[in-house]
């Protein structure tokens, strides 16, 4: 029971990041979150076998929030929401709506991303998870979550480059 409070209630807001990106609405994040926590819950005497709790966590919310898309019939697996942690405490109007527009850009590119590689962008830069824990919650290896991120990263910056050139 130590181990759950300690370890596994404190991911309830990652989890629910995540969950609510790739369902798209709030009400069916919390419940992917709380399905997640019950399993947990039930399997907290197996939880010390578990090498990455934090891991194991992500991937069971990862994969419990594509059974629940998929059984809905969602045609999007990721809905981006706005990223409020990157916008500065007090901006300008200028500056405000300078980033709103660079915001709405990148997140359509990212939405454009291959799936793989949209999953492993927003597990690194918008979750903060390590390779390690990216290559075990997607089941890739650790040089290939590297590719792909590169891959993610690369298009990213290009295709934010090209917008703004063709802006000009």
């Amino acid at each position: 029971m130590k181990t759950y409070k300690e370890s596994v209630l404190p991911l309830k807001n990652q989890l629910y990041r995540l969950a609510l990106r790739i369902v798209g609405r709030e009400d069916r994040a919390q419940d992917v979150v709380q399905e997640v926590l019950i399993k947990v819950w039930e399997k907290r005497e197996e939880l010390t076998e578990v090498n990455n709790l934090s891991g194991y966590c992500v991937r069971m919310t990862r994969n419990l929030a594509i059974d629940k898309t998929r059984s809905r019939h969602h045609q999007s697996t990721t809905a981006l929401h706005q990223v409020q942690h990157f916008v500065a405490p007090s901006p300008t109007p200028y500056e405000a709506t300078a980033e709103n527009d660079t915001f709405k850009v990148v997140r359509t590119i990212i939405k454009k991303l291959p799936p793989v590689q949209r999953e492993i962008f927003e597990l690194r830069d918008f979750e903060g998870l390590s390779y390690k824990e990216i290559a075990e919650t997607t089941g890739q290896s650790m040089s290939q979550v590297k590719v792909y991120l590169s891959r993610a990263r690369y298009k990213i910056k290009t295709e934010l480059i090209a917008a703004y050139d063709n802006h000009r």
